[in-house]
């Protein structure tokens, strides 16, 4: 007797262990033959118990034809039953078979107001929450073949496991292998953006700030919450998307851009452990620096849009800073524009932990910096911009000032004023001073928005506004470089 055929006479028994109803739910979701062979077999065993009992009952008197009718009637019955029992064994939801693998240290479950310990095969159910502290917890769905990965300091909602699946990403990133769905595709949310999947690898990250999918196999469809548009995602493709605008499919670019050179910059890179990639920089160094070598310079770190490389910004400002410093109209300082990968990771917590601590230290070993908070500026622009006020707000330690560009932020996220809720204590300790420049009409209100929360938390915020015209406009750049030069005047007139 083949395993299978032991598992449909235990069903038939009605002796199925948890374990083997598992087992036999798994065998009949393998393959439609399986199912047919199921029905067959409790088809067979309702033919024969009718048999049985109709030849204790043979020498009974034949029912009229009306109790014949009844019996067809009855045995129809229970042919449907059989075949209901079938499909709800193909199609009981998953959750009996969604549990925990993995790295659990650090892992908790919330489920219905209560912290469960995690445990290996710890069996999950719609509407839980899972966070992780670390790298390495897994959520694994049994014979299905669906897998998820969480990275540190991330958490996911669980919130349907009954048919067509739903998942919310509140925070950090997960990796994950889908198999083939049947009740239609797998949604994923984050704050900005939904994720429909019906069979693929990807990685998806959420920050509060912008939401990145990046695709290795097959295809997904992606788009804002908010917005209508949306997009497909195939391999080897990434897509992006905050709270107002839809990053199209690209490949990704790379972190080091080193078959190009930006006059008046030296090129170089750092490795960062965060990301285990070589991490393309350009540093301009100020006209003072070769001709006084005991002298110590305040750094300006300038973060790119969504689009481009470390020769971006750079392209379009170490002129305008180099002349400036050499008439005297700023204080002299060293400008470094970093790869943002572009302007945001795979995983985007990471890149705090990138552009706020790695790469200072490796600019802090390479060059006569002042390093200390009040001789660092973080500033970008577009989606740099972005960057520049969650870094020199929430790394405030690091970061003596900020200036955004016209920044994405839209008066800012939910997410985002949460996370300055739970560092109040830090931002408190090492108030941060902000400058937001905007060029478009139609920002303004999102803008003293903003800068009115910001202020409510002692973050002190000046806001100035650009002429009303495109970047690409000639004069565009040079008004932004002098706005922001008398931003860097105020700050480091006497470093």
């Amino acid at each position: 007797m083949t395993r299978a055929e032991e598992l449909l006479t235990a069903y038939l028994d009605d002796a199925l262990t948890e374990a083997e109803y598992a087992e036999l739910n798994a065998w009949l979701k393998a393959d439609p033959v399986n199912v047919r062979r199921f029905v067959e077999a409790t088809a067979r065993e309702h033919q024969l118990r009718v048999a049985v009992q109709a030849h204790r009952e043979f020498r009974k008197p034949a029912p009229p034809k009306i109790v014949r009718w009844r019996f067809a009637v009855a045995w129809a019955a229970a042919a449907v039953l059989v075949l209901s029992g079938a499909f709800r064994m193909l199609w009981q939801p998953f959750e009996a078979q969604v549990h925990l693998a993995g790295d659990l240290d650090g892992v908790n479950i919330k489920r219905a107001g209560a912290v469960l310990k995690a445990e290996t095969a710890f069996r999950l159910q719609s509407g839980d929450l899972v966070t992780s502290t670390r790298p390495g917890a897994k959520i694994e769905f049994g014979s299905e073949g669906t897998r998820f990965v969480l990275a540190a300091r991330s958490s996911v909602a669980l919130r349907e496991l009954r048919g067509q699946k739903r998942f919310e990403l509140l925070a950090g990133s997960v990796s994950a292998e889908v198999a083939k769905q049947r009740d239609g595709a797998m949604i994923w949310l984050t704050e900005d953006a939904e994720a429909q999947v019906l069979g693929t690898k990807f990685e998806l990250g959420a920050d509060g700030l912008l939401t990145r999918l990046d695709v290795s196999e097959g295809a997904v469809q992606f788009q804002g919450r908010h917005a209508a548009e949306s997009t497909v995602v195939h391999a080897g493709q990434l897509a992006a998307t905050d709270s107002q605008s839809l990053i199209r499919p690209r490949e990704a670019e790379p972190w080091l851009v080193s078959n190009r050179r930006t006059t008046g910059c030296e090129h170089v890179s750092f490795r960062s452990r965060e990301m285990d990639v070589e991490i393309g920089v350009n540093v301009l160094l100020p006209p003072q620096y070769l001709s006084e070598p005991a002298r110590r310079f305040p750094v300006l770190y300038f973060l790119q849009g969504l689009t481009g490389n470390e020769h971006t910004e750079a392209a379009r400002f170490t002129r305008l800073f180099t002349e400036a410093m050499r008439r005297g109209e700023l204080p002299p300082f060293i400008a470094v524009f970093p790869n943002g990968g572009p302007g945001y990771t795979p995983r985007p917590m990471i890149a705090g932990r990138i552009f706020a601590q790695e790469l200072p230290r490796f600019i802090d070993s390479r060059y006569r910096t002042r390093p200390d908070r009040s001789s660092r500026m973080i500033c970008g622009i577009g989606f740099g911009g972005k960057r520049a006020v969650l870094y020199a707000t929430l790394d405030a330690h690091v970061f003596g000032s900020g200036c955004a560009i016209d920044d994405t932020f839209h008066g800012g996220t939910p997410s985002f004023f949460s996370l300055l809720d739970s560092m109040q204590s830090r931002i408190s300790r090492n108030p941060p001073r902000l400058l937001v420049l905007h060029g478009q009409p139609w920002a303004t209100d999102k803008v003293e928005k903003l800068a009115t929360s910001l202020r409510s938390k002692a973050i002190a915020v000046e806001t100035r506004a650009l002429p009303a015209q495109p970047q690409s406009a000639p004069g565009y750049m040079p008004a932004v470089a002098a706005e922001l030069g008398g931003w860097i005047l105020q700050q480091w007139r006497d470093l």
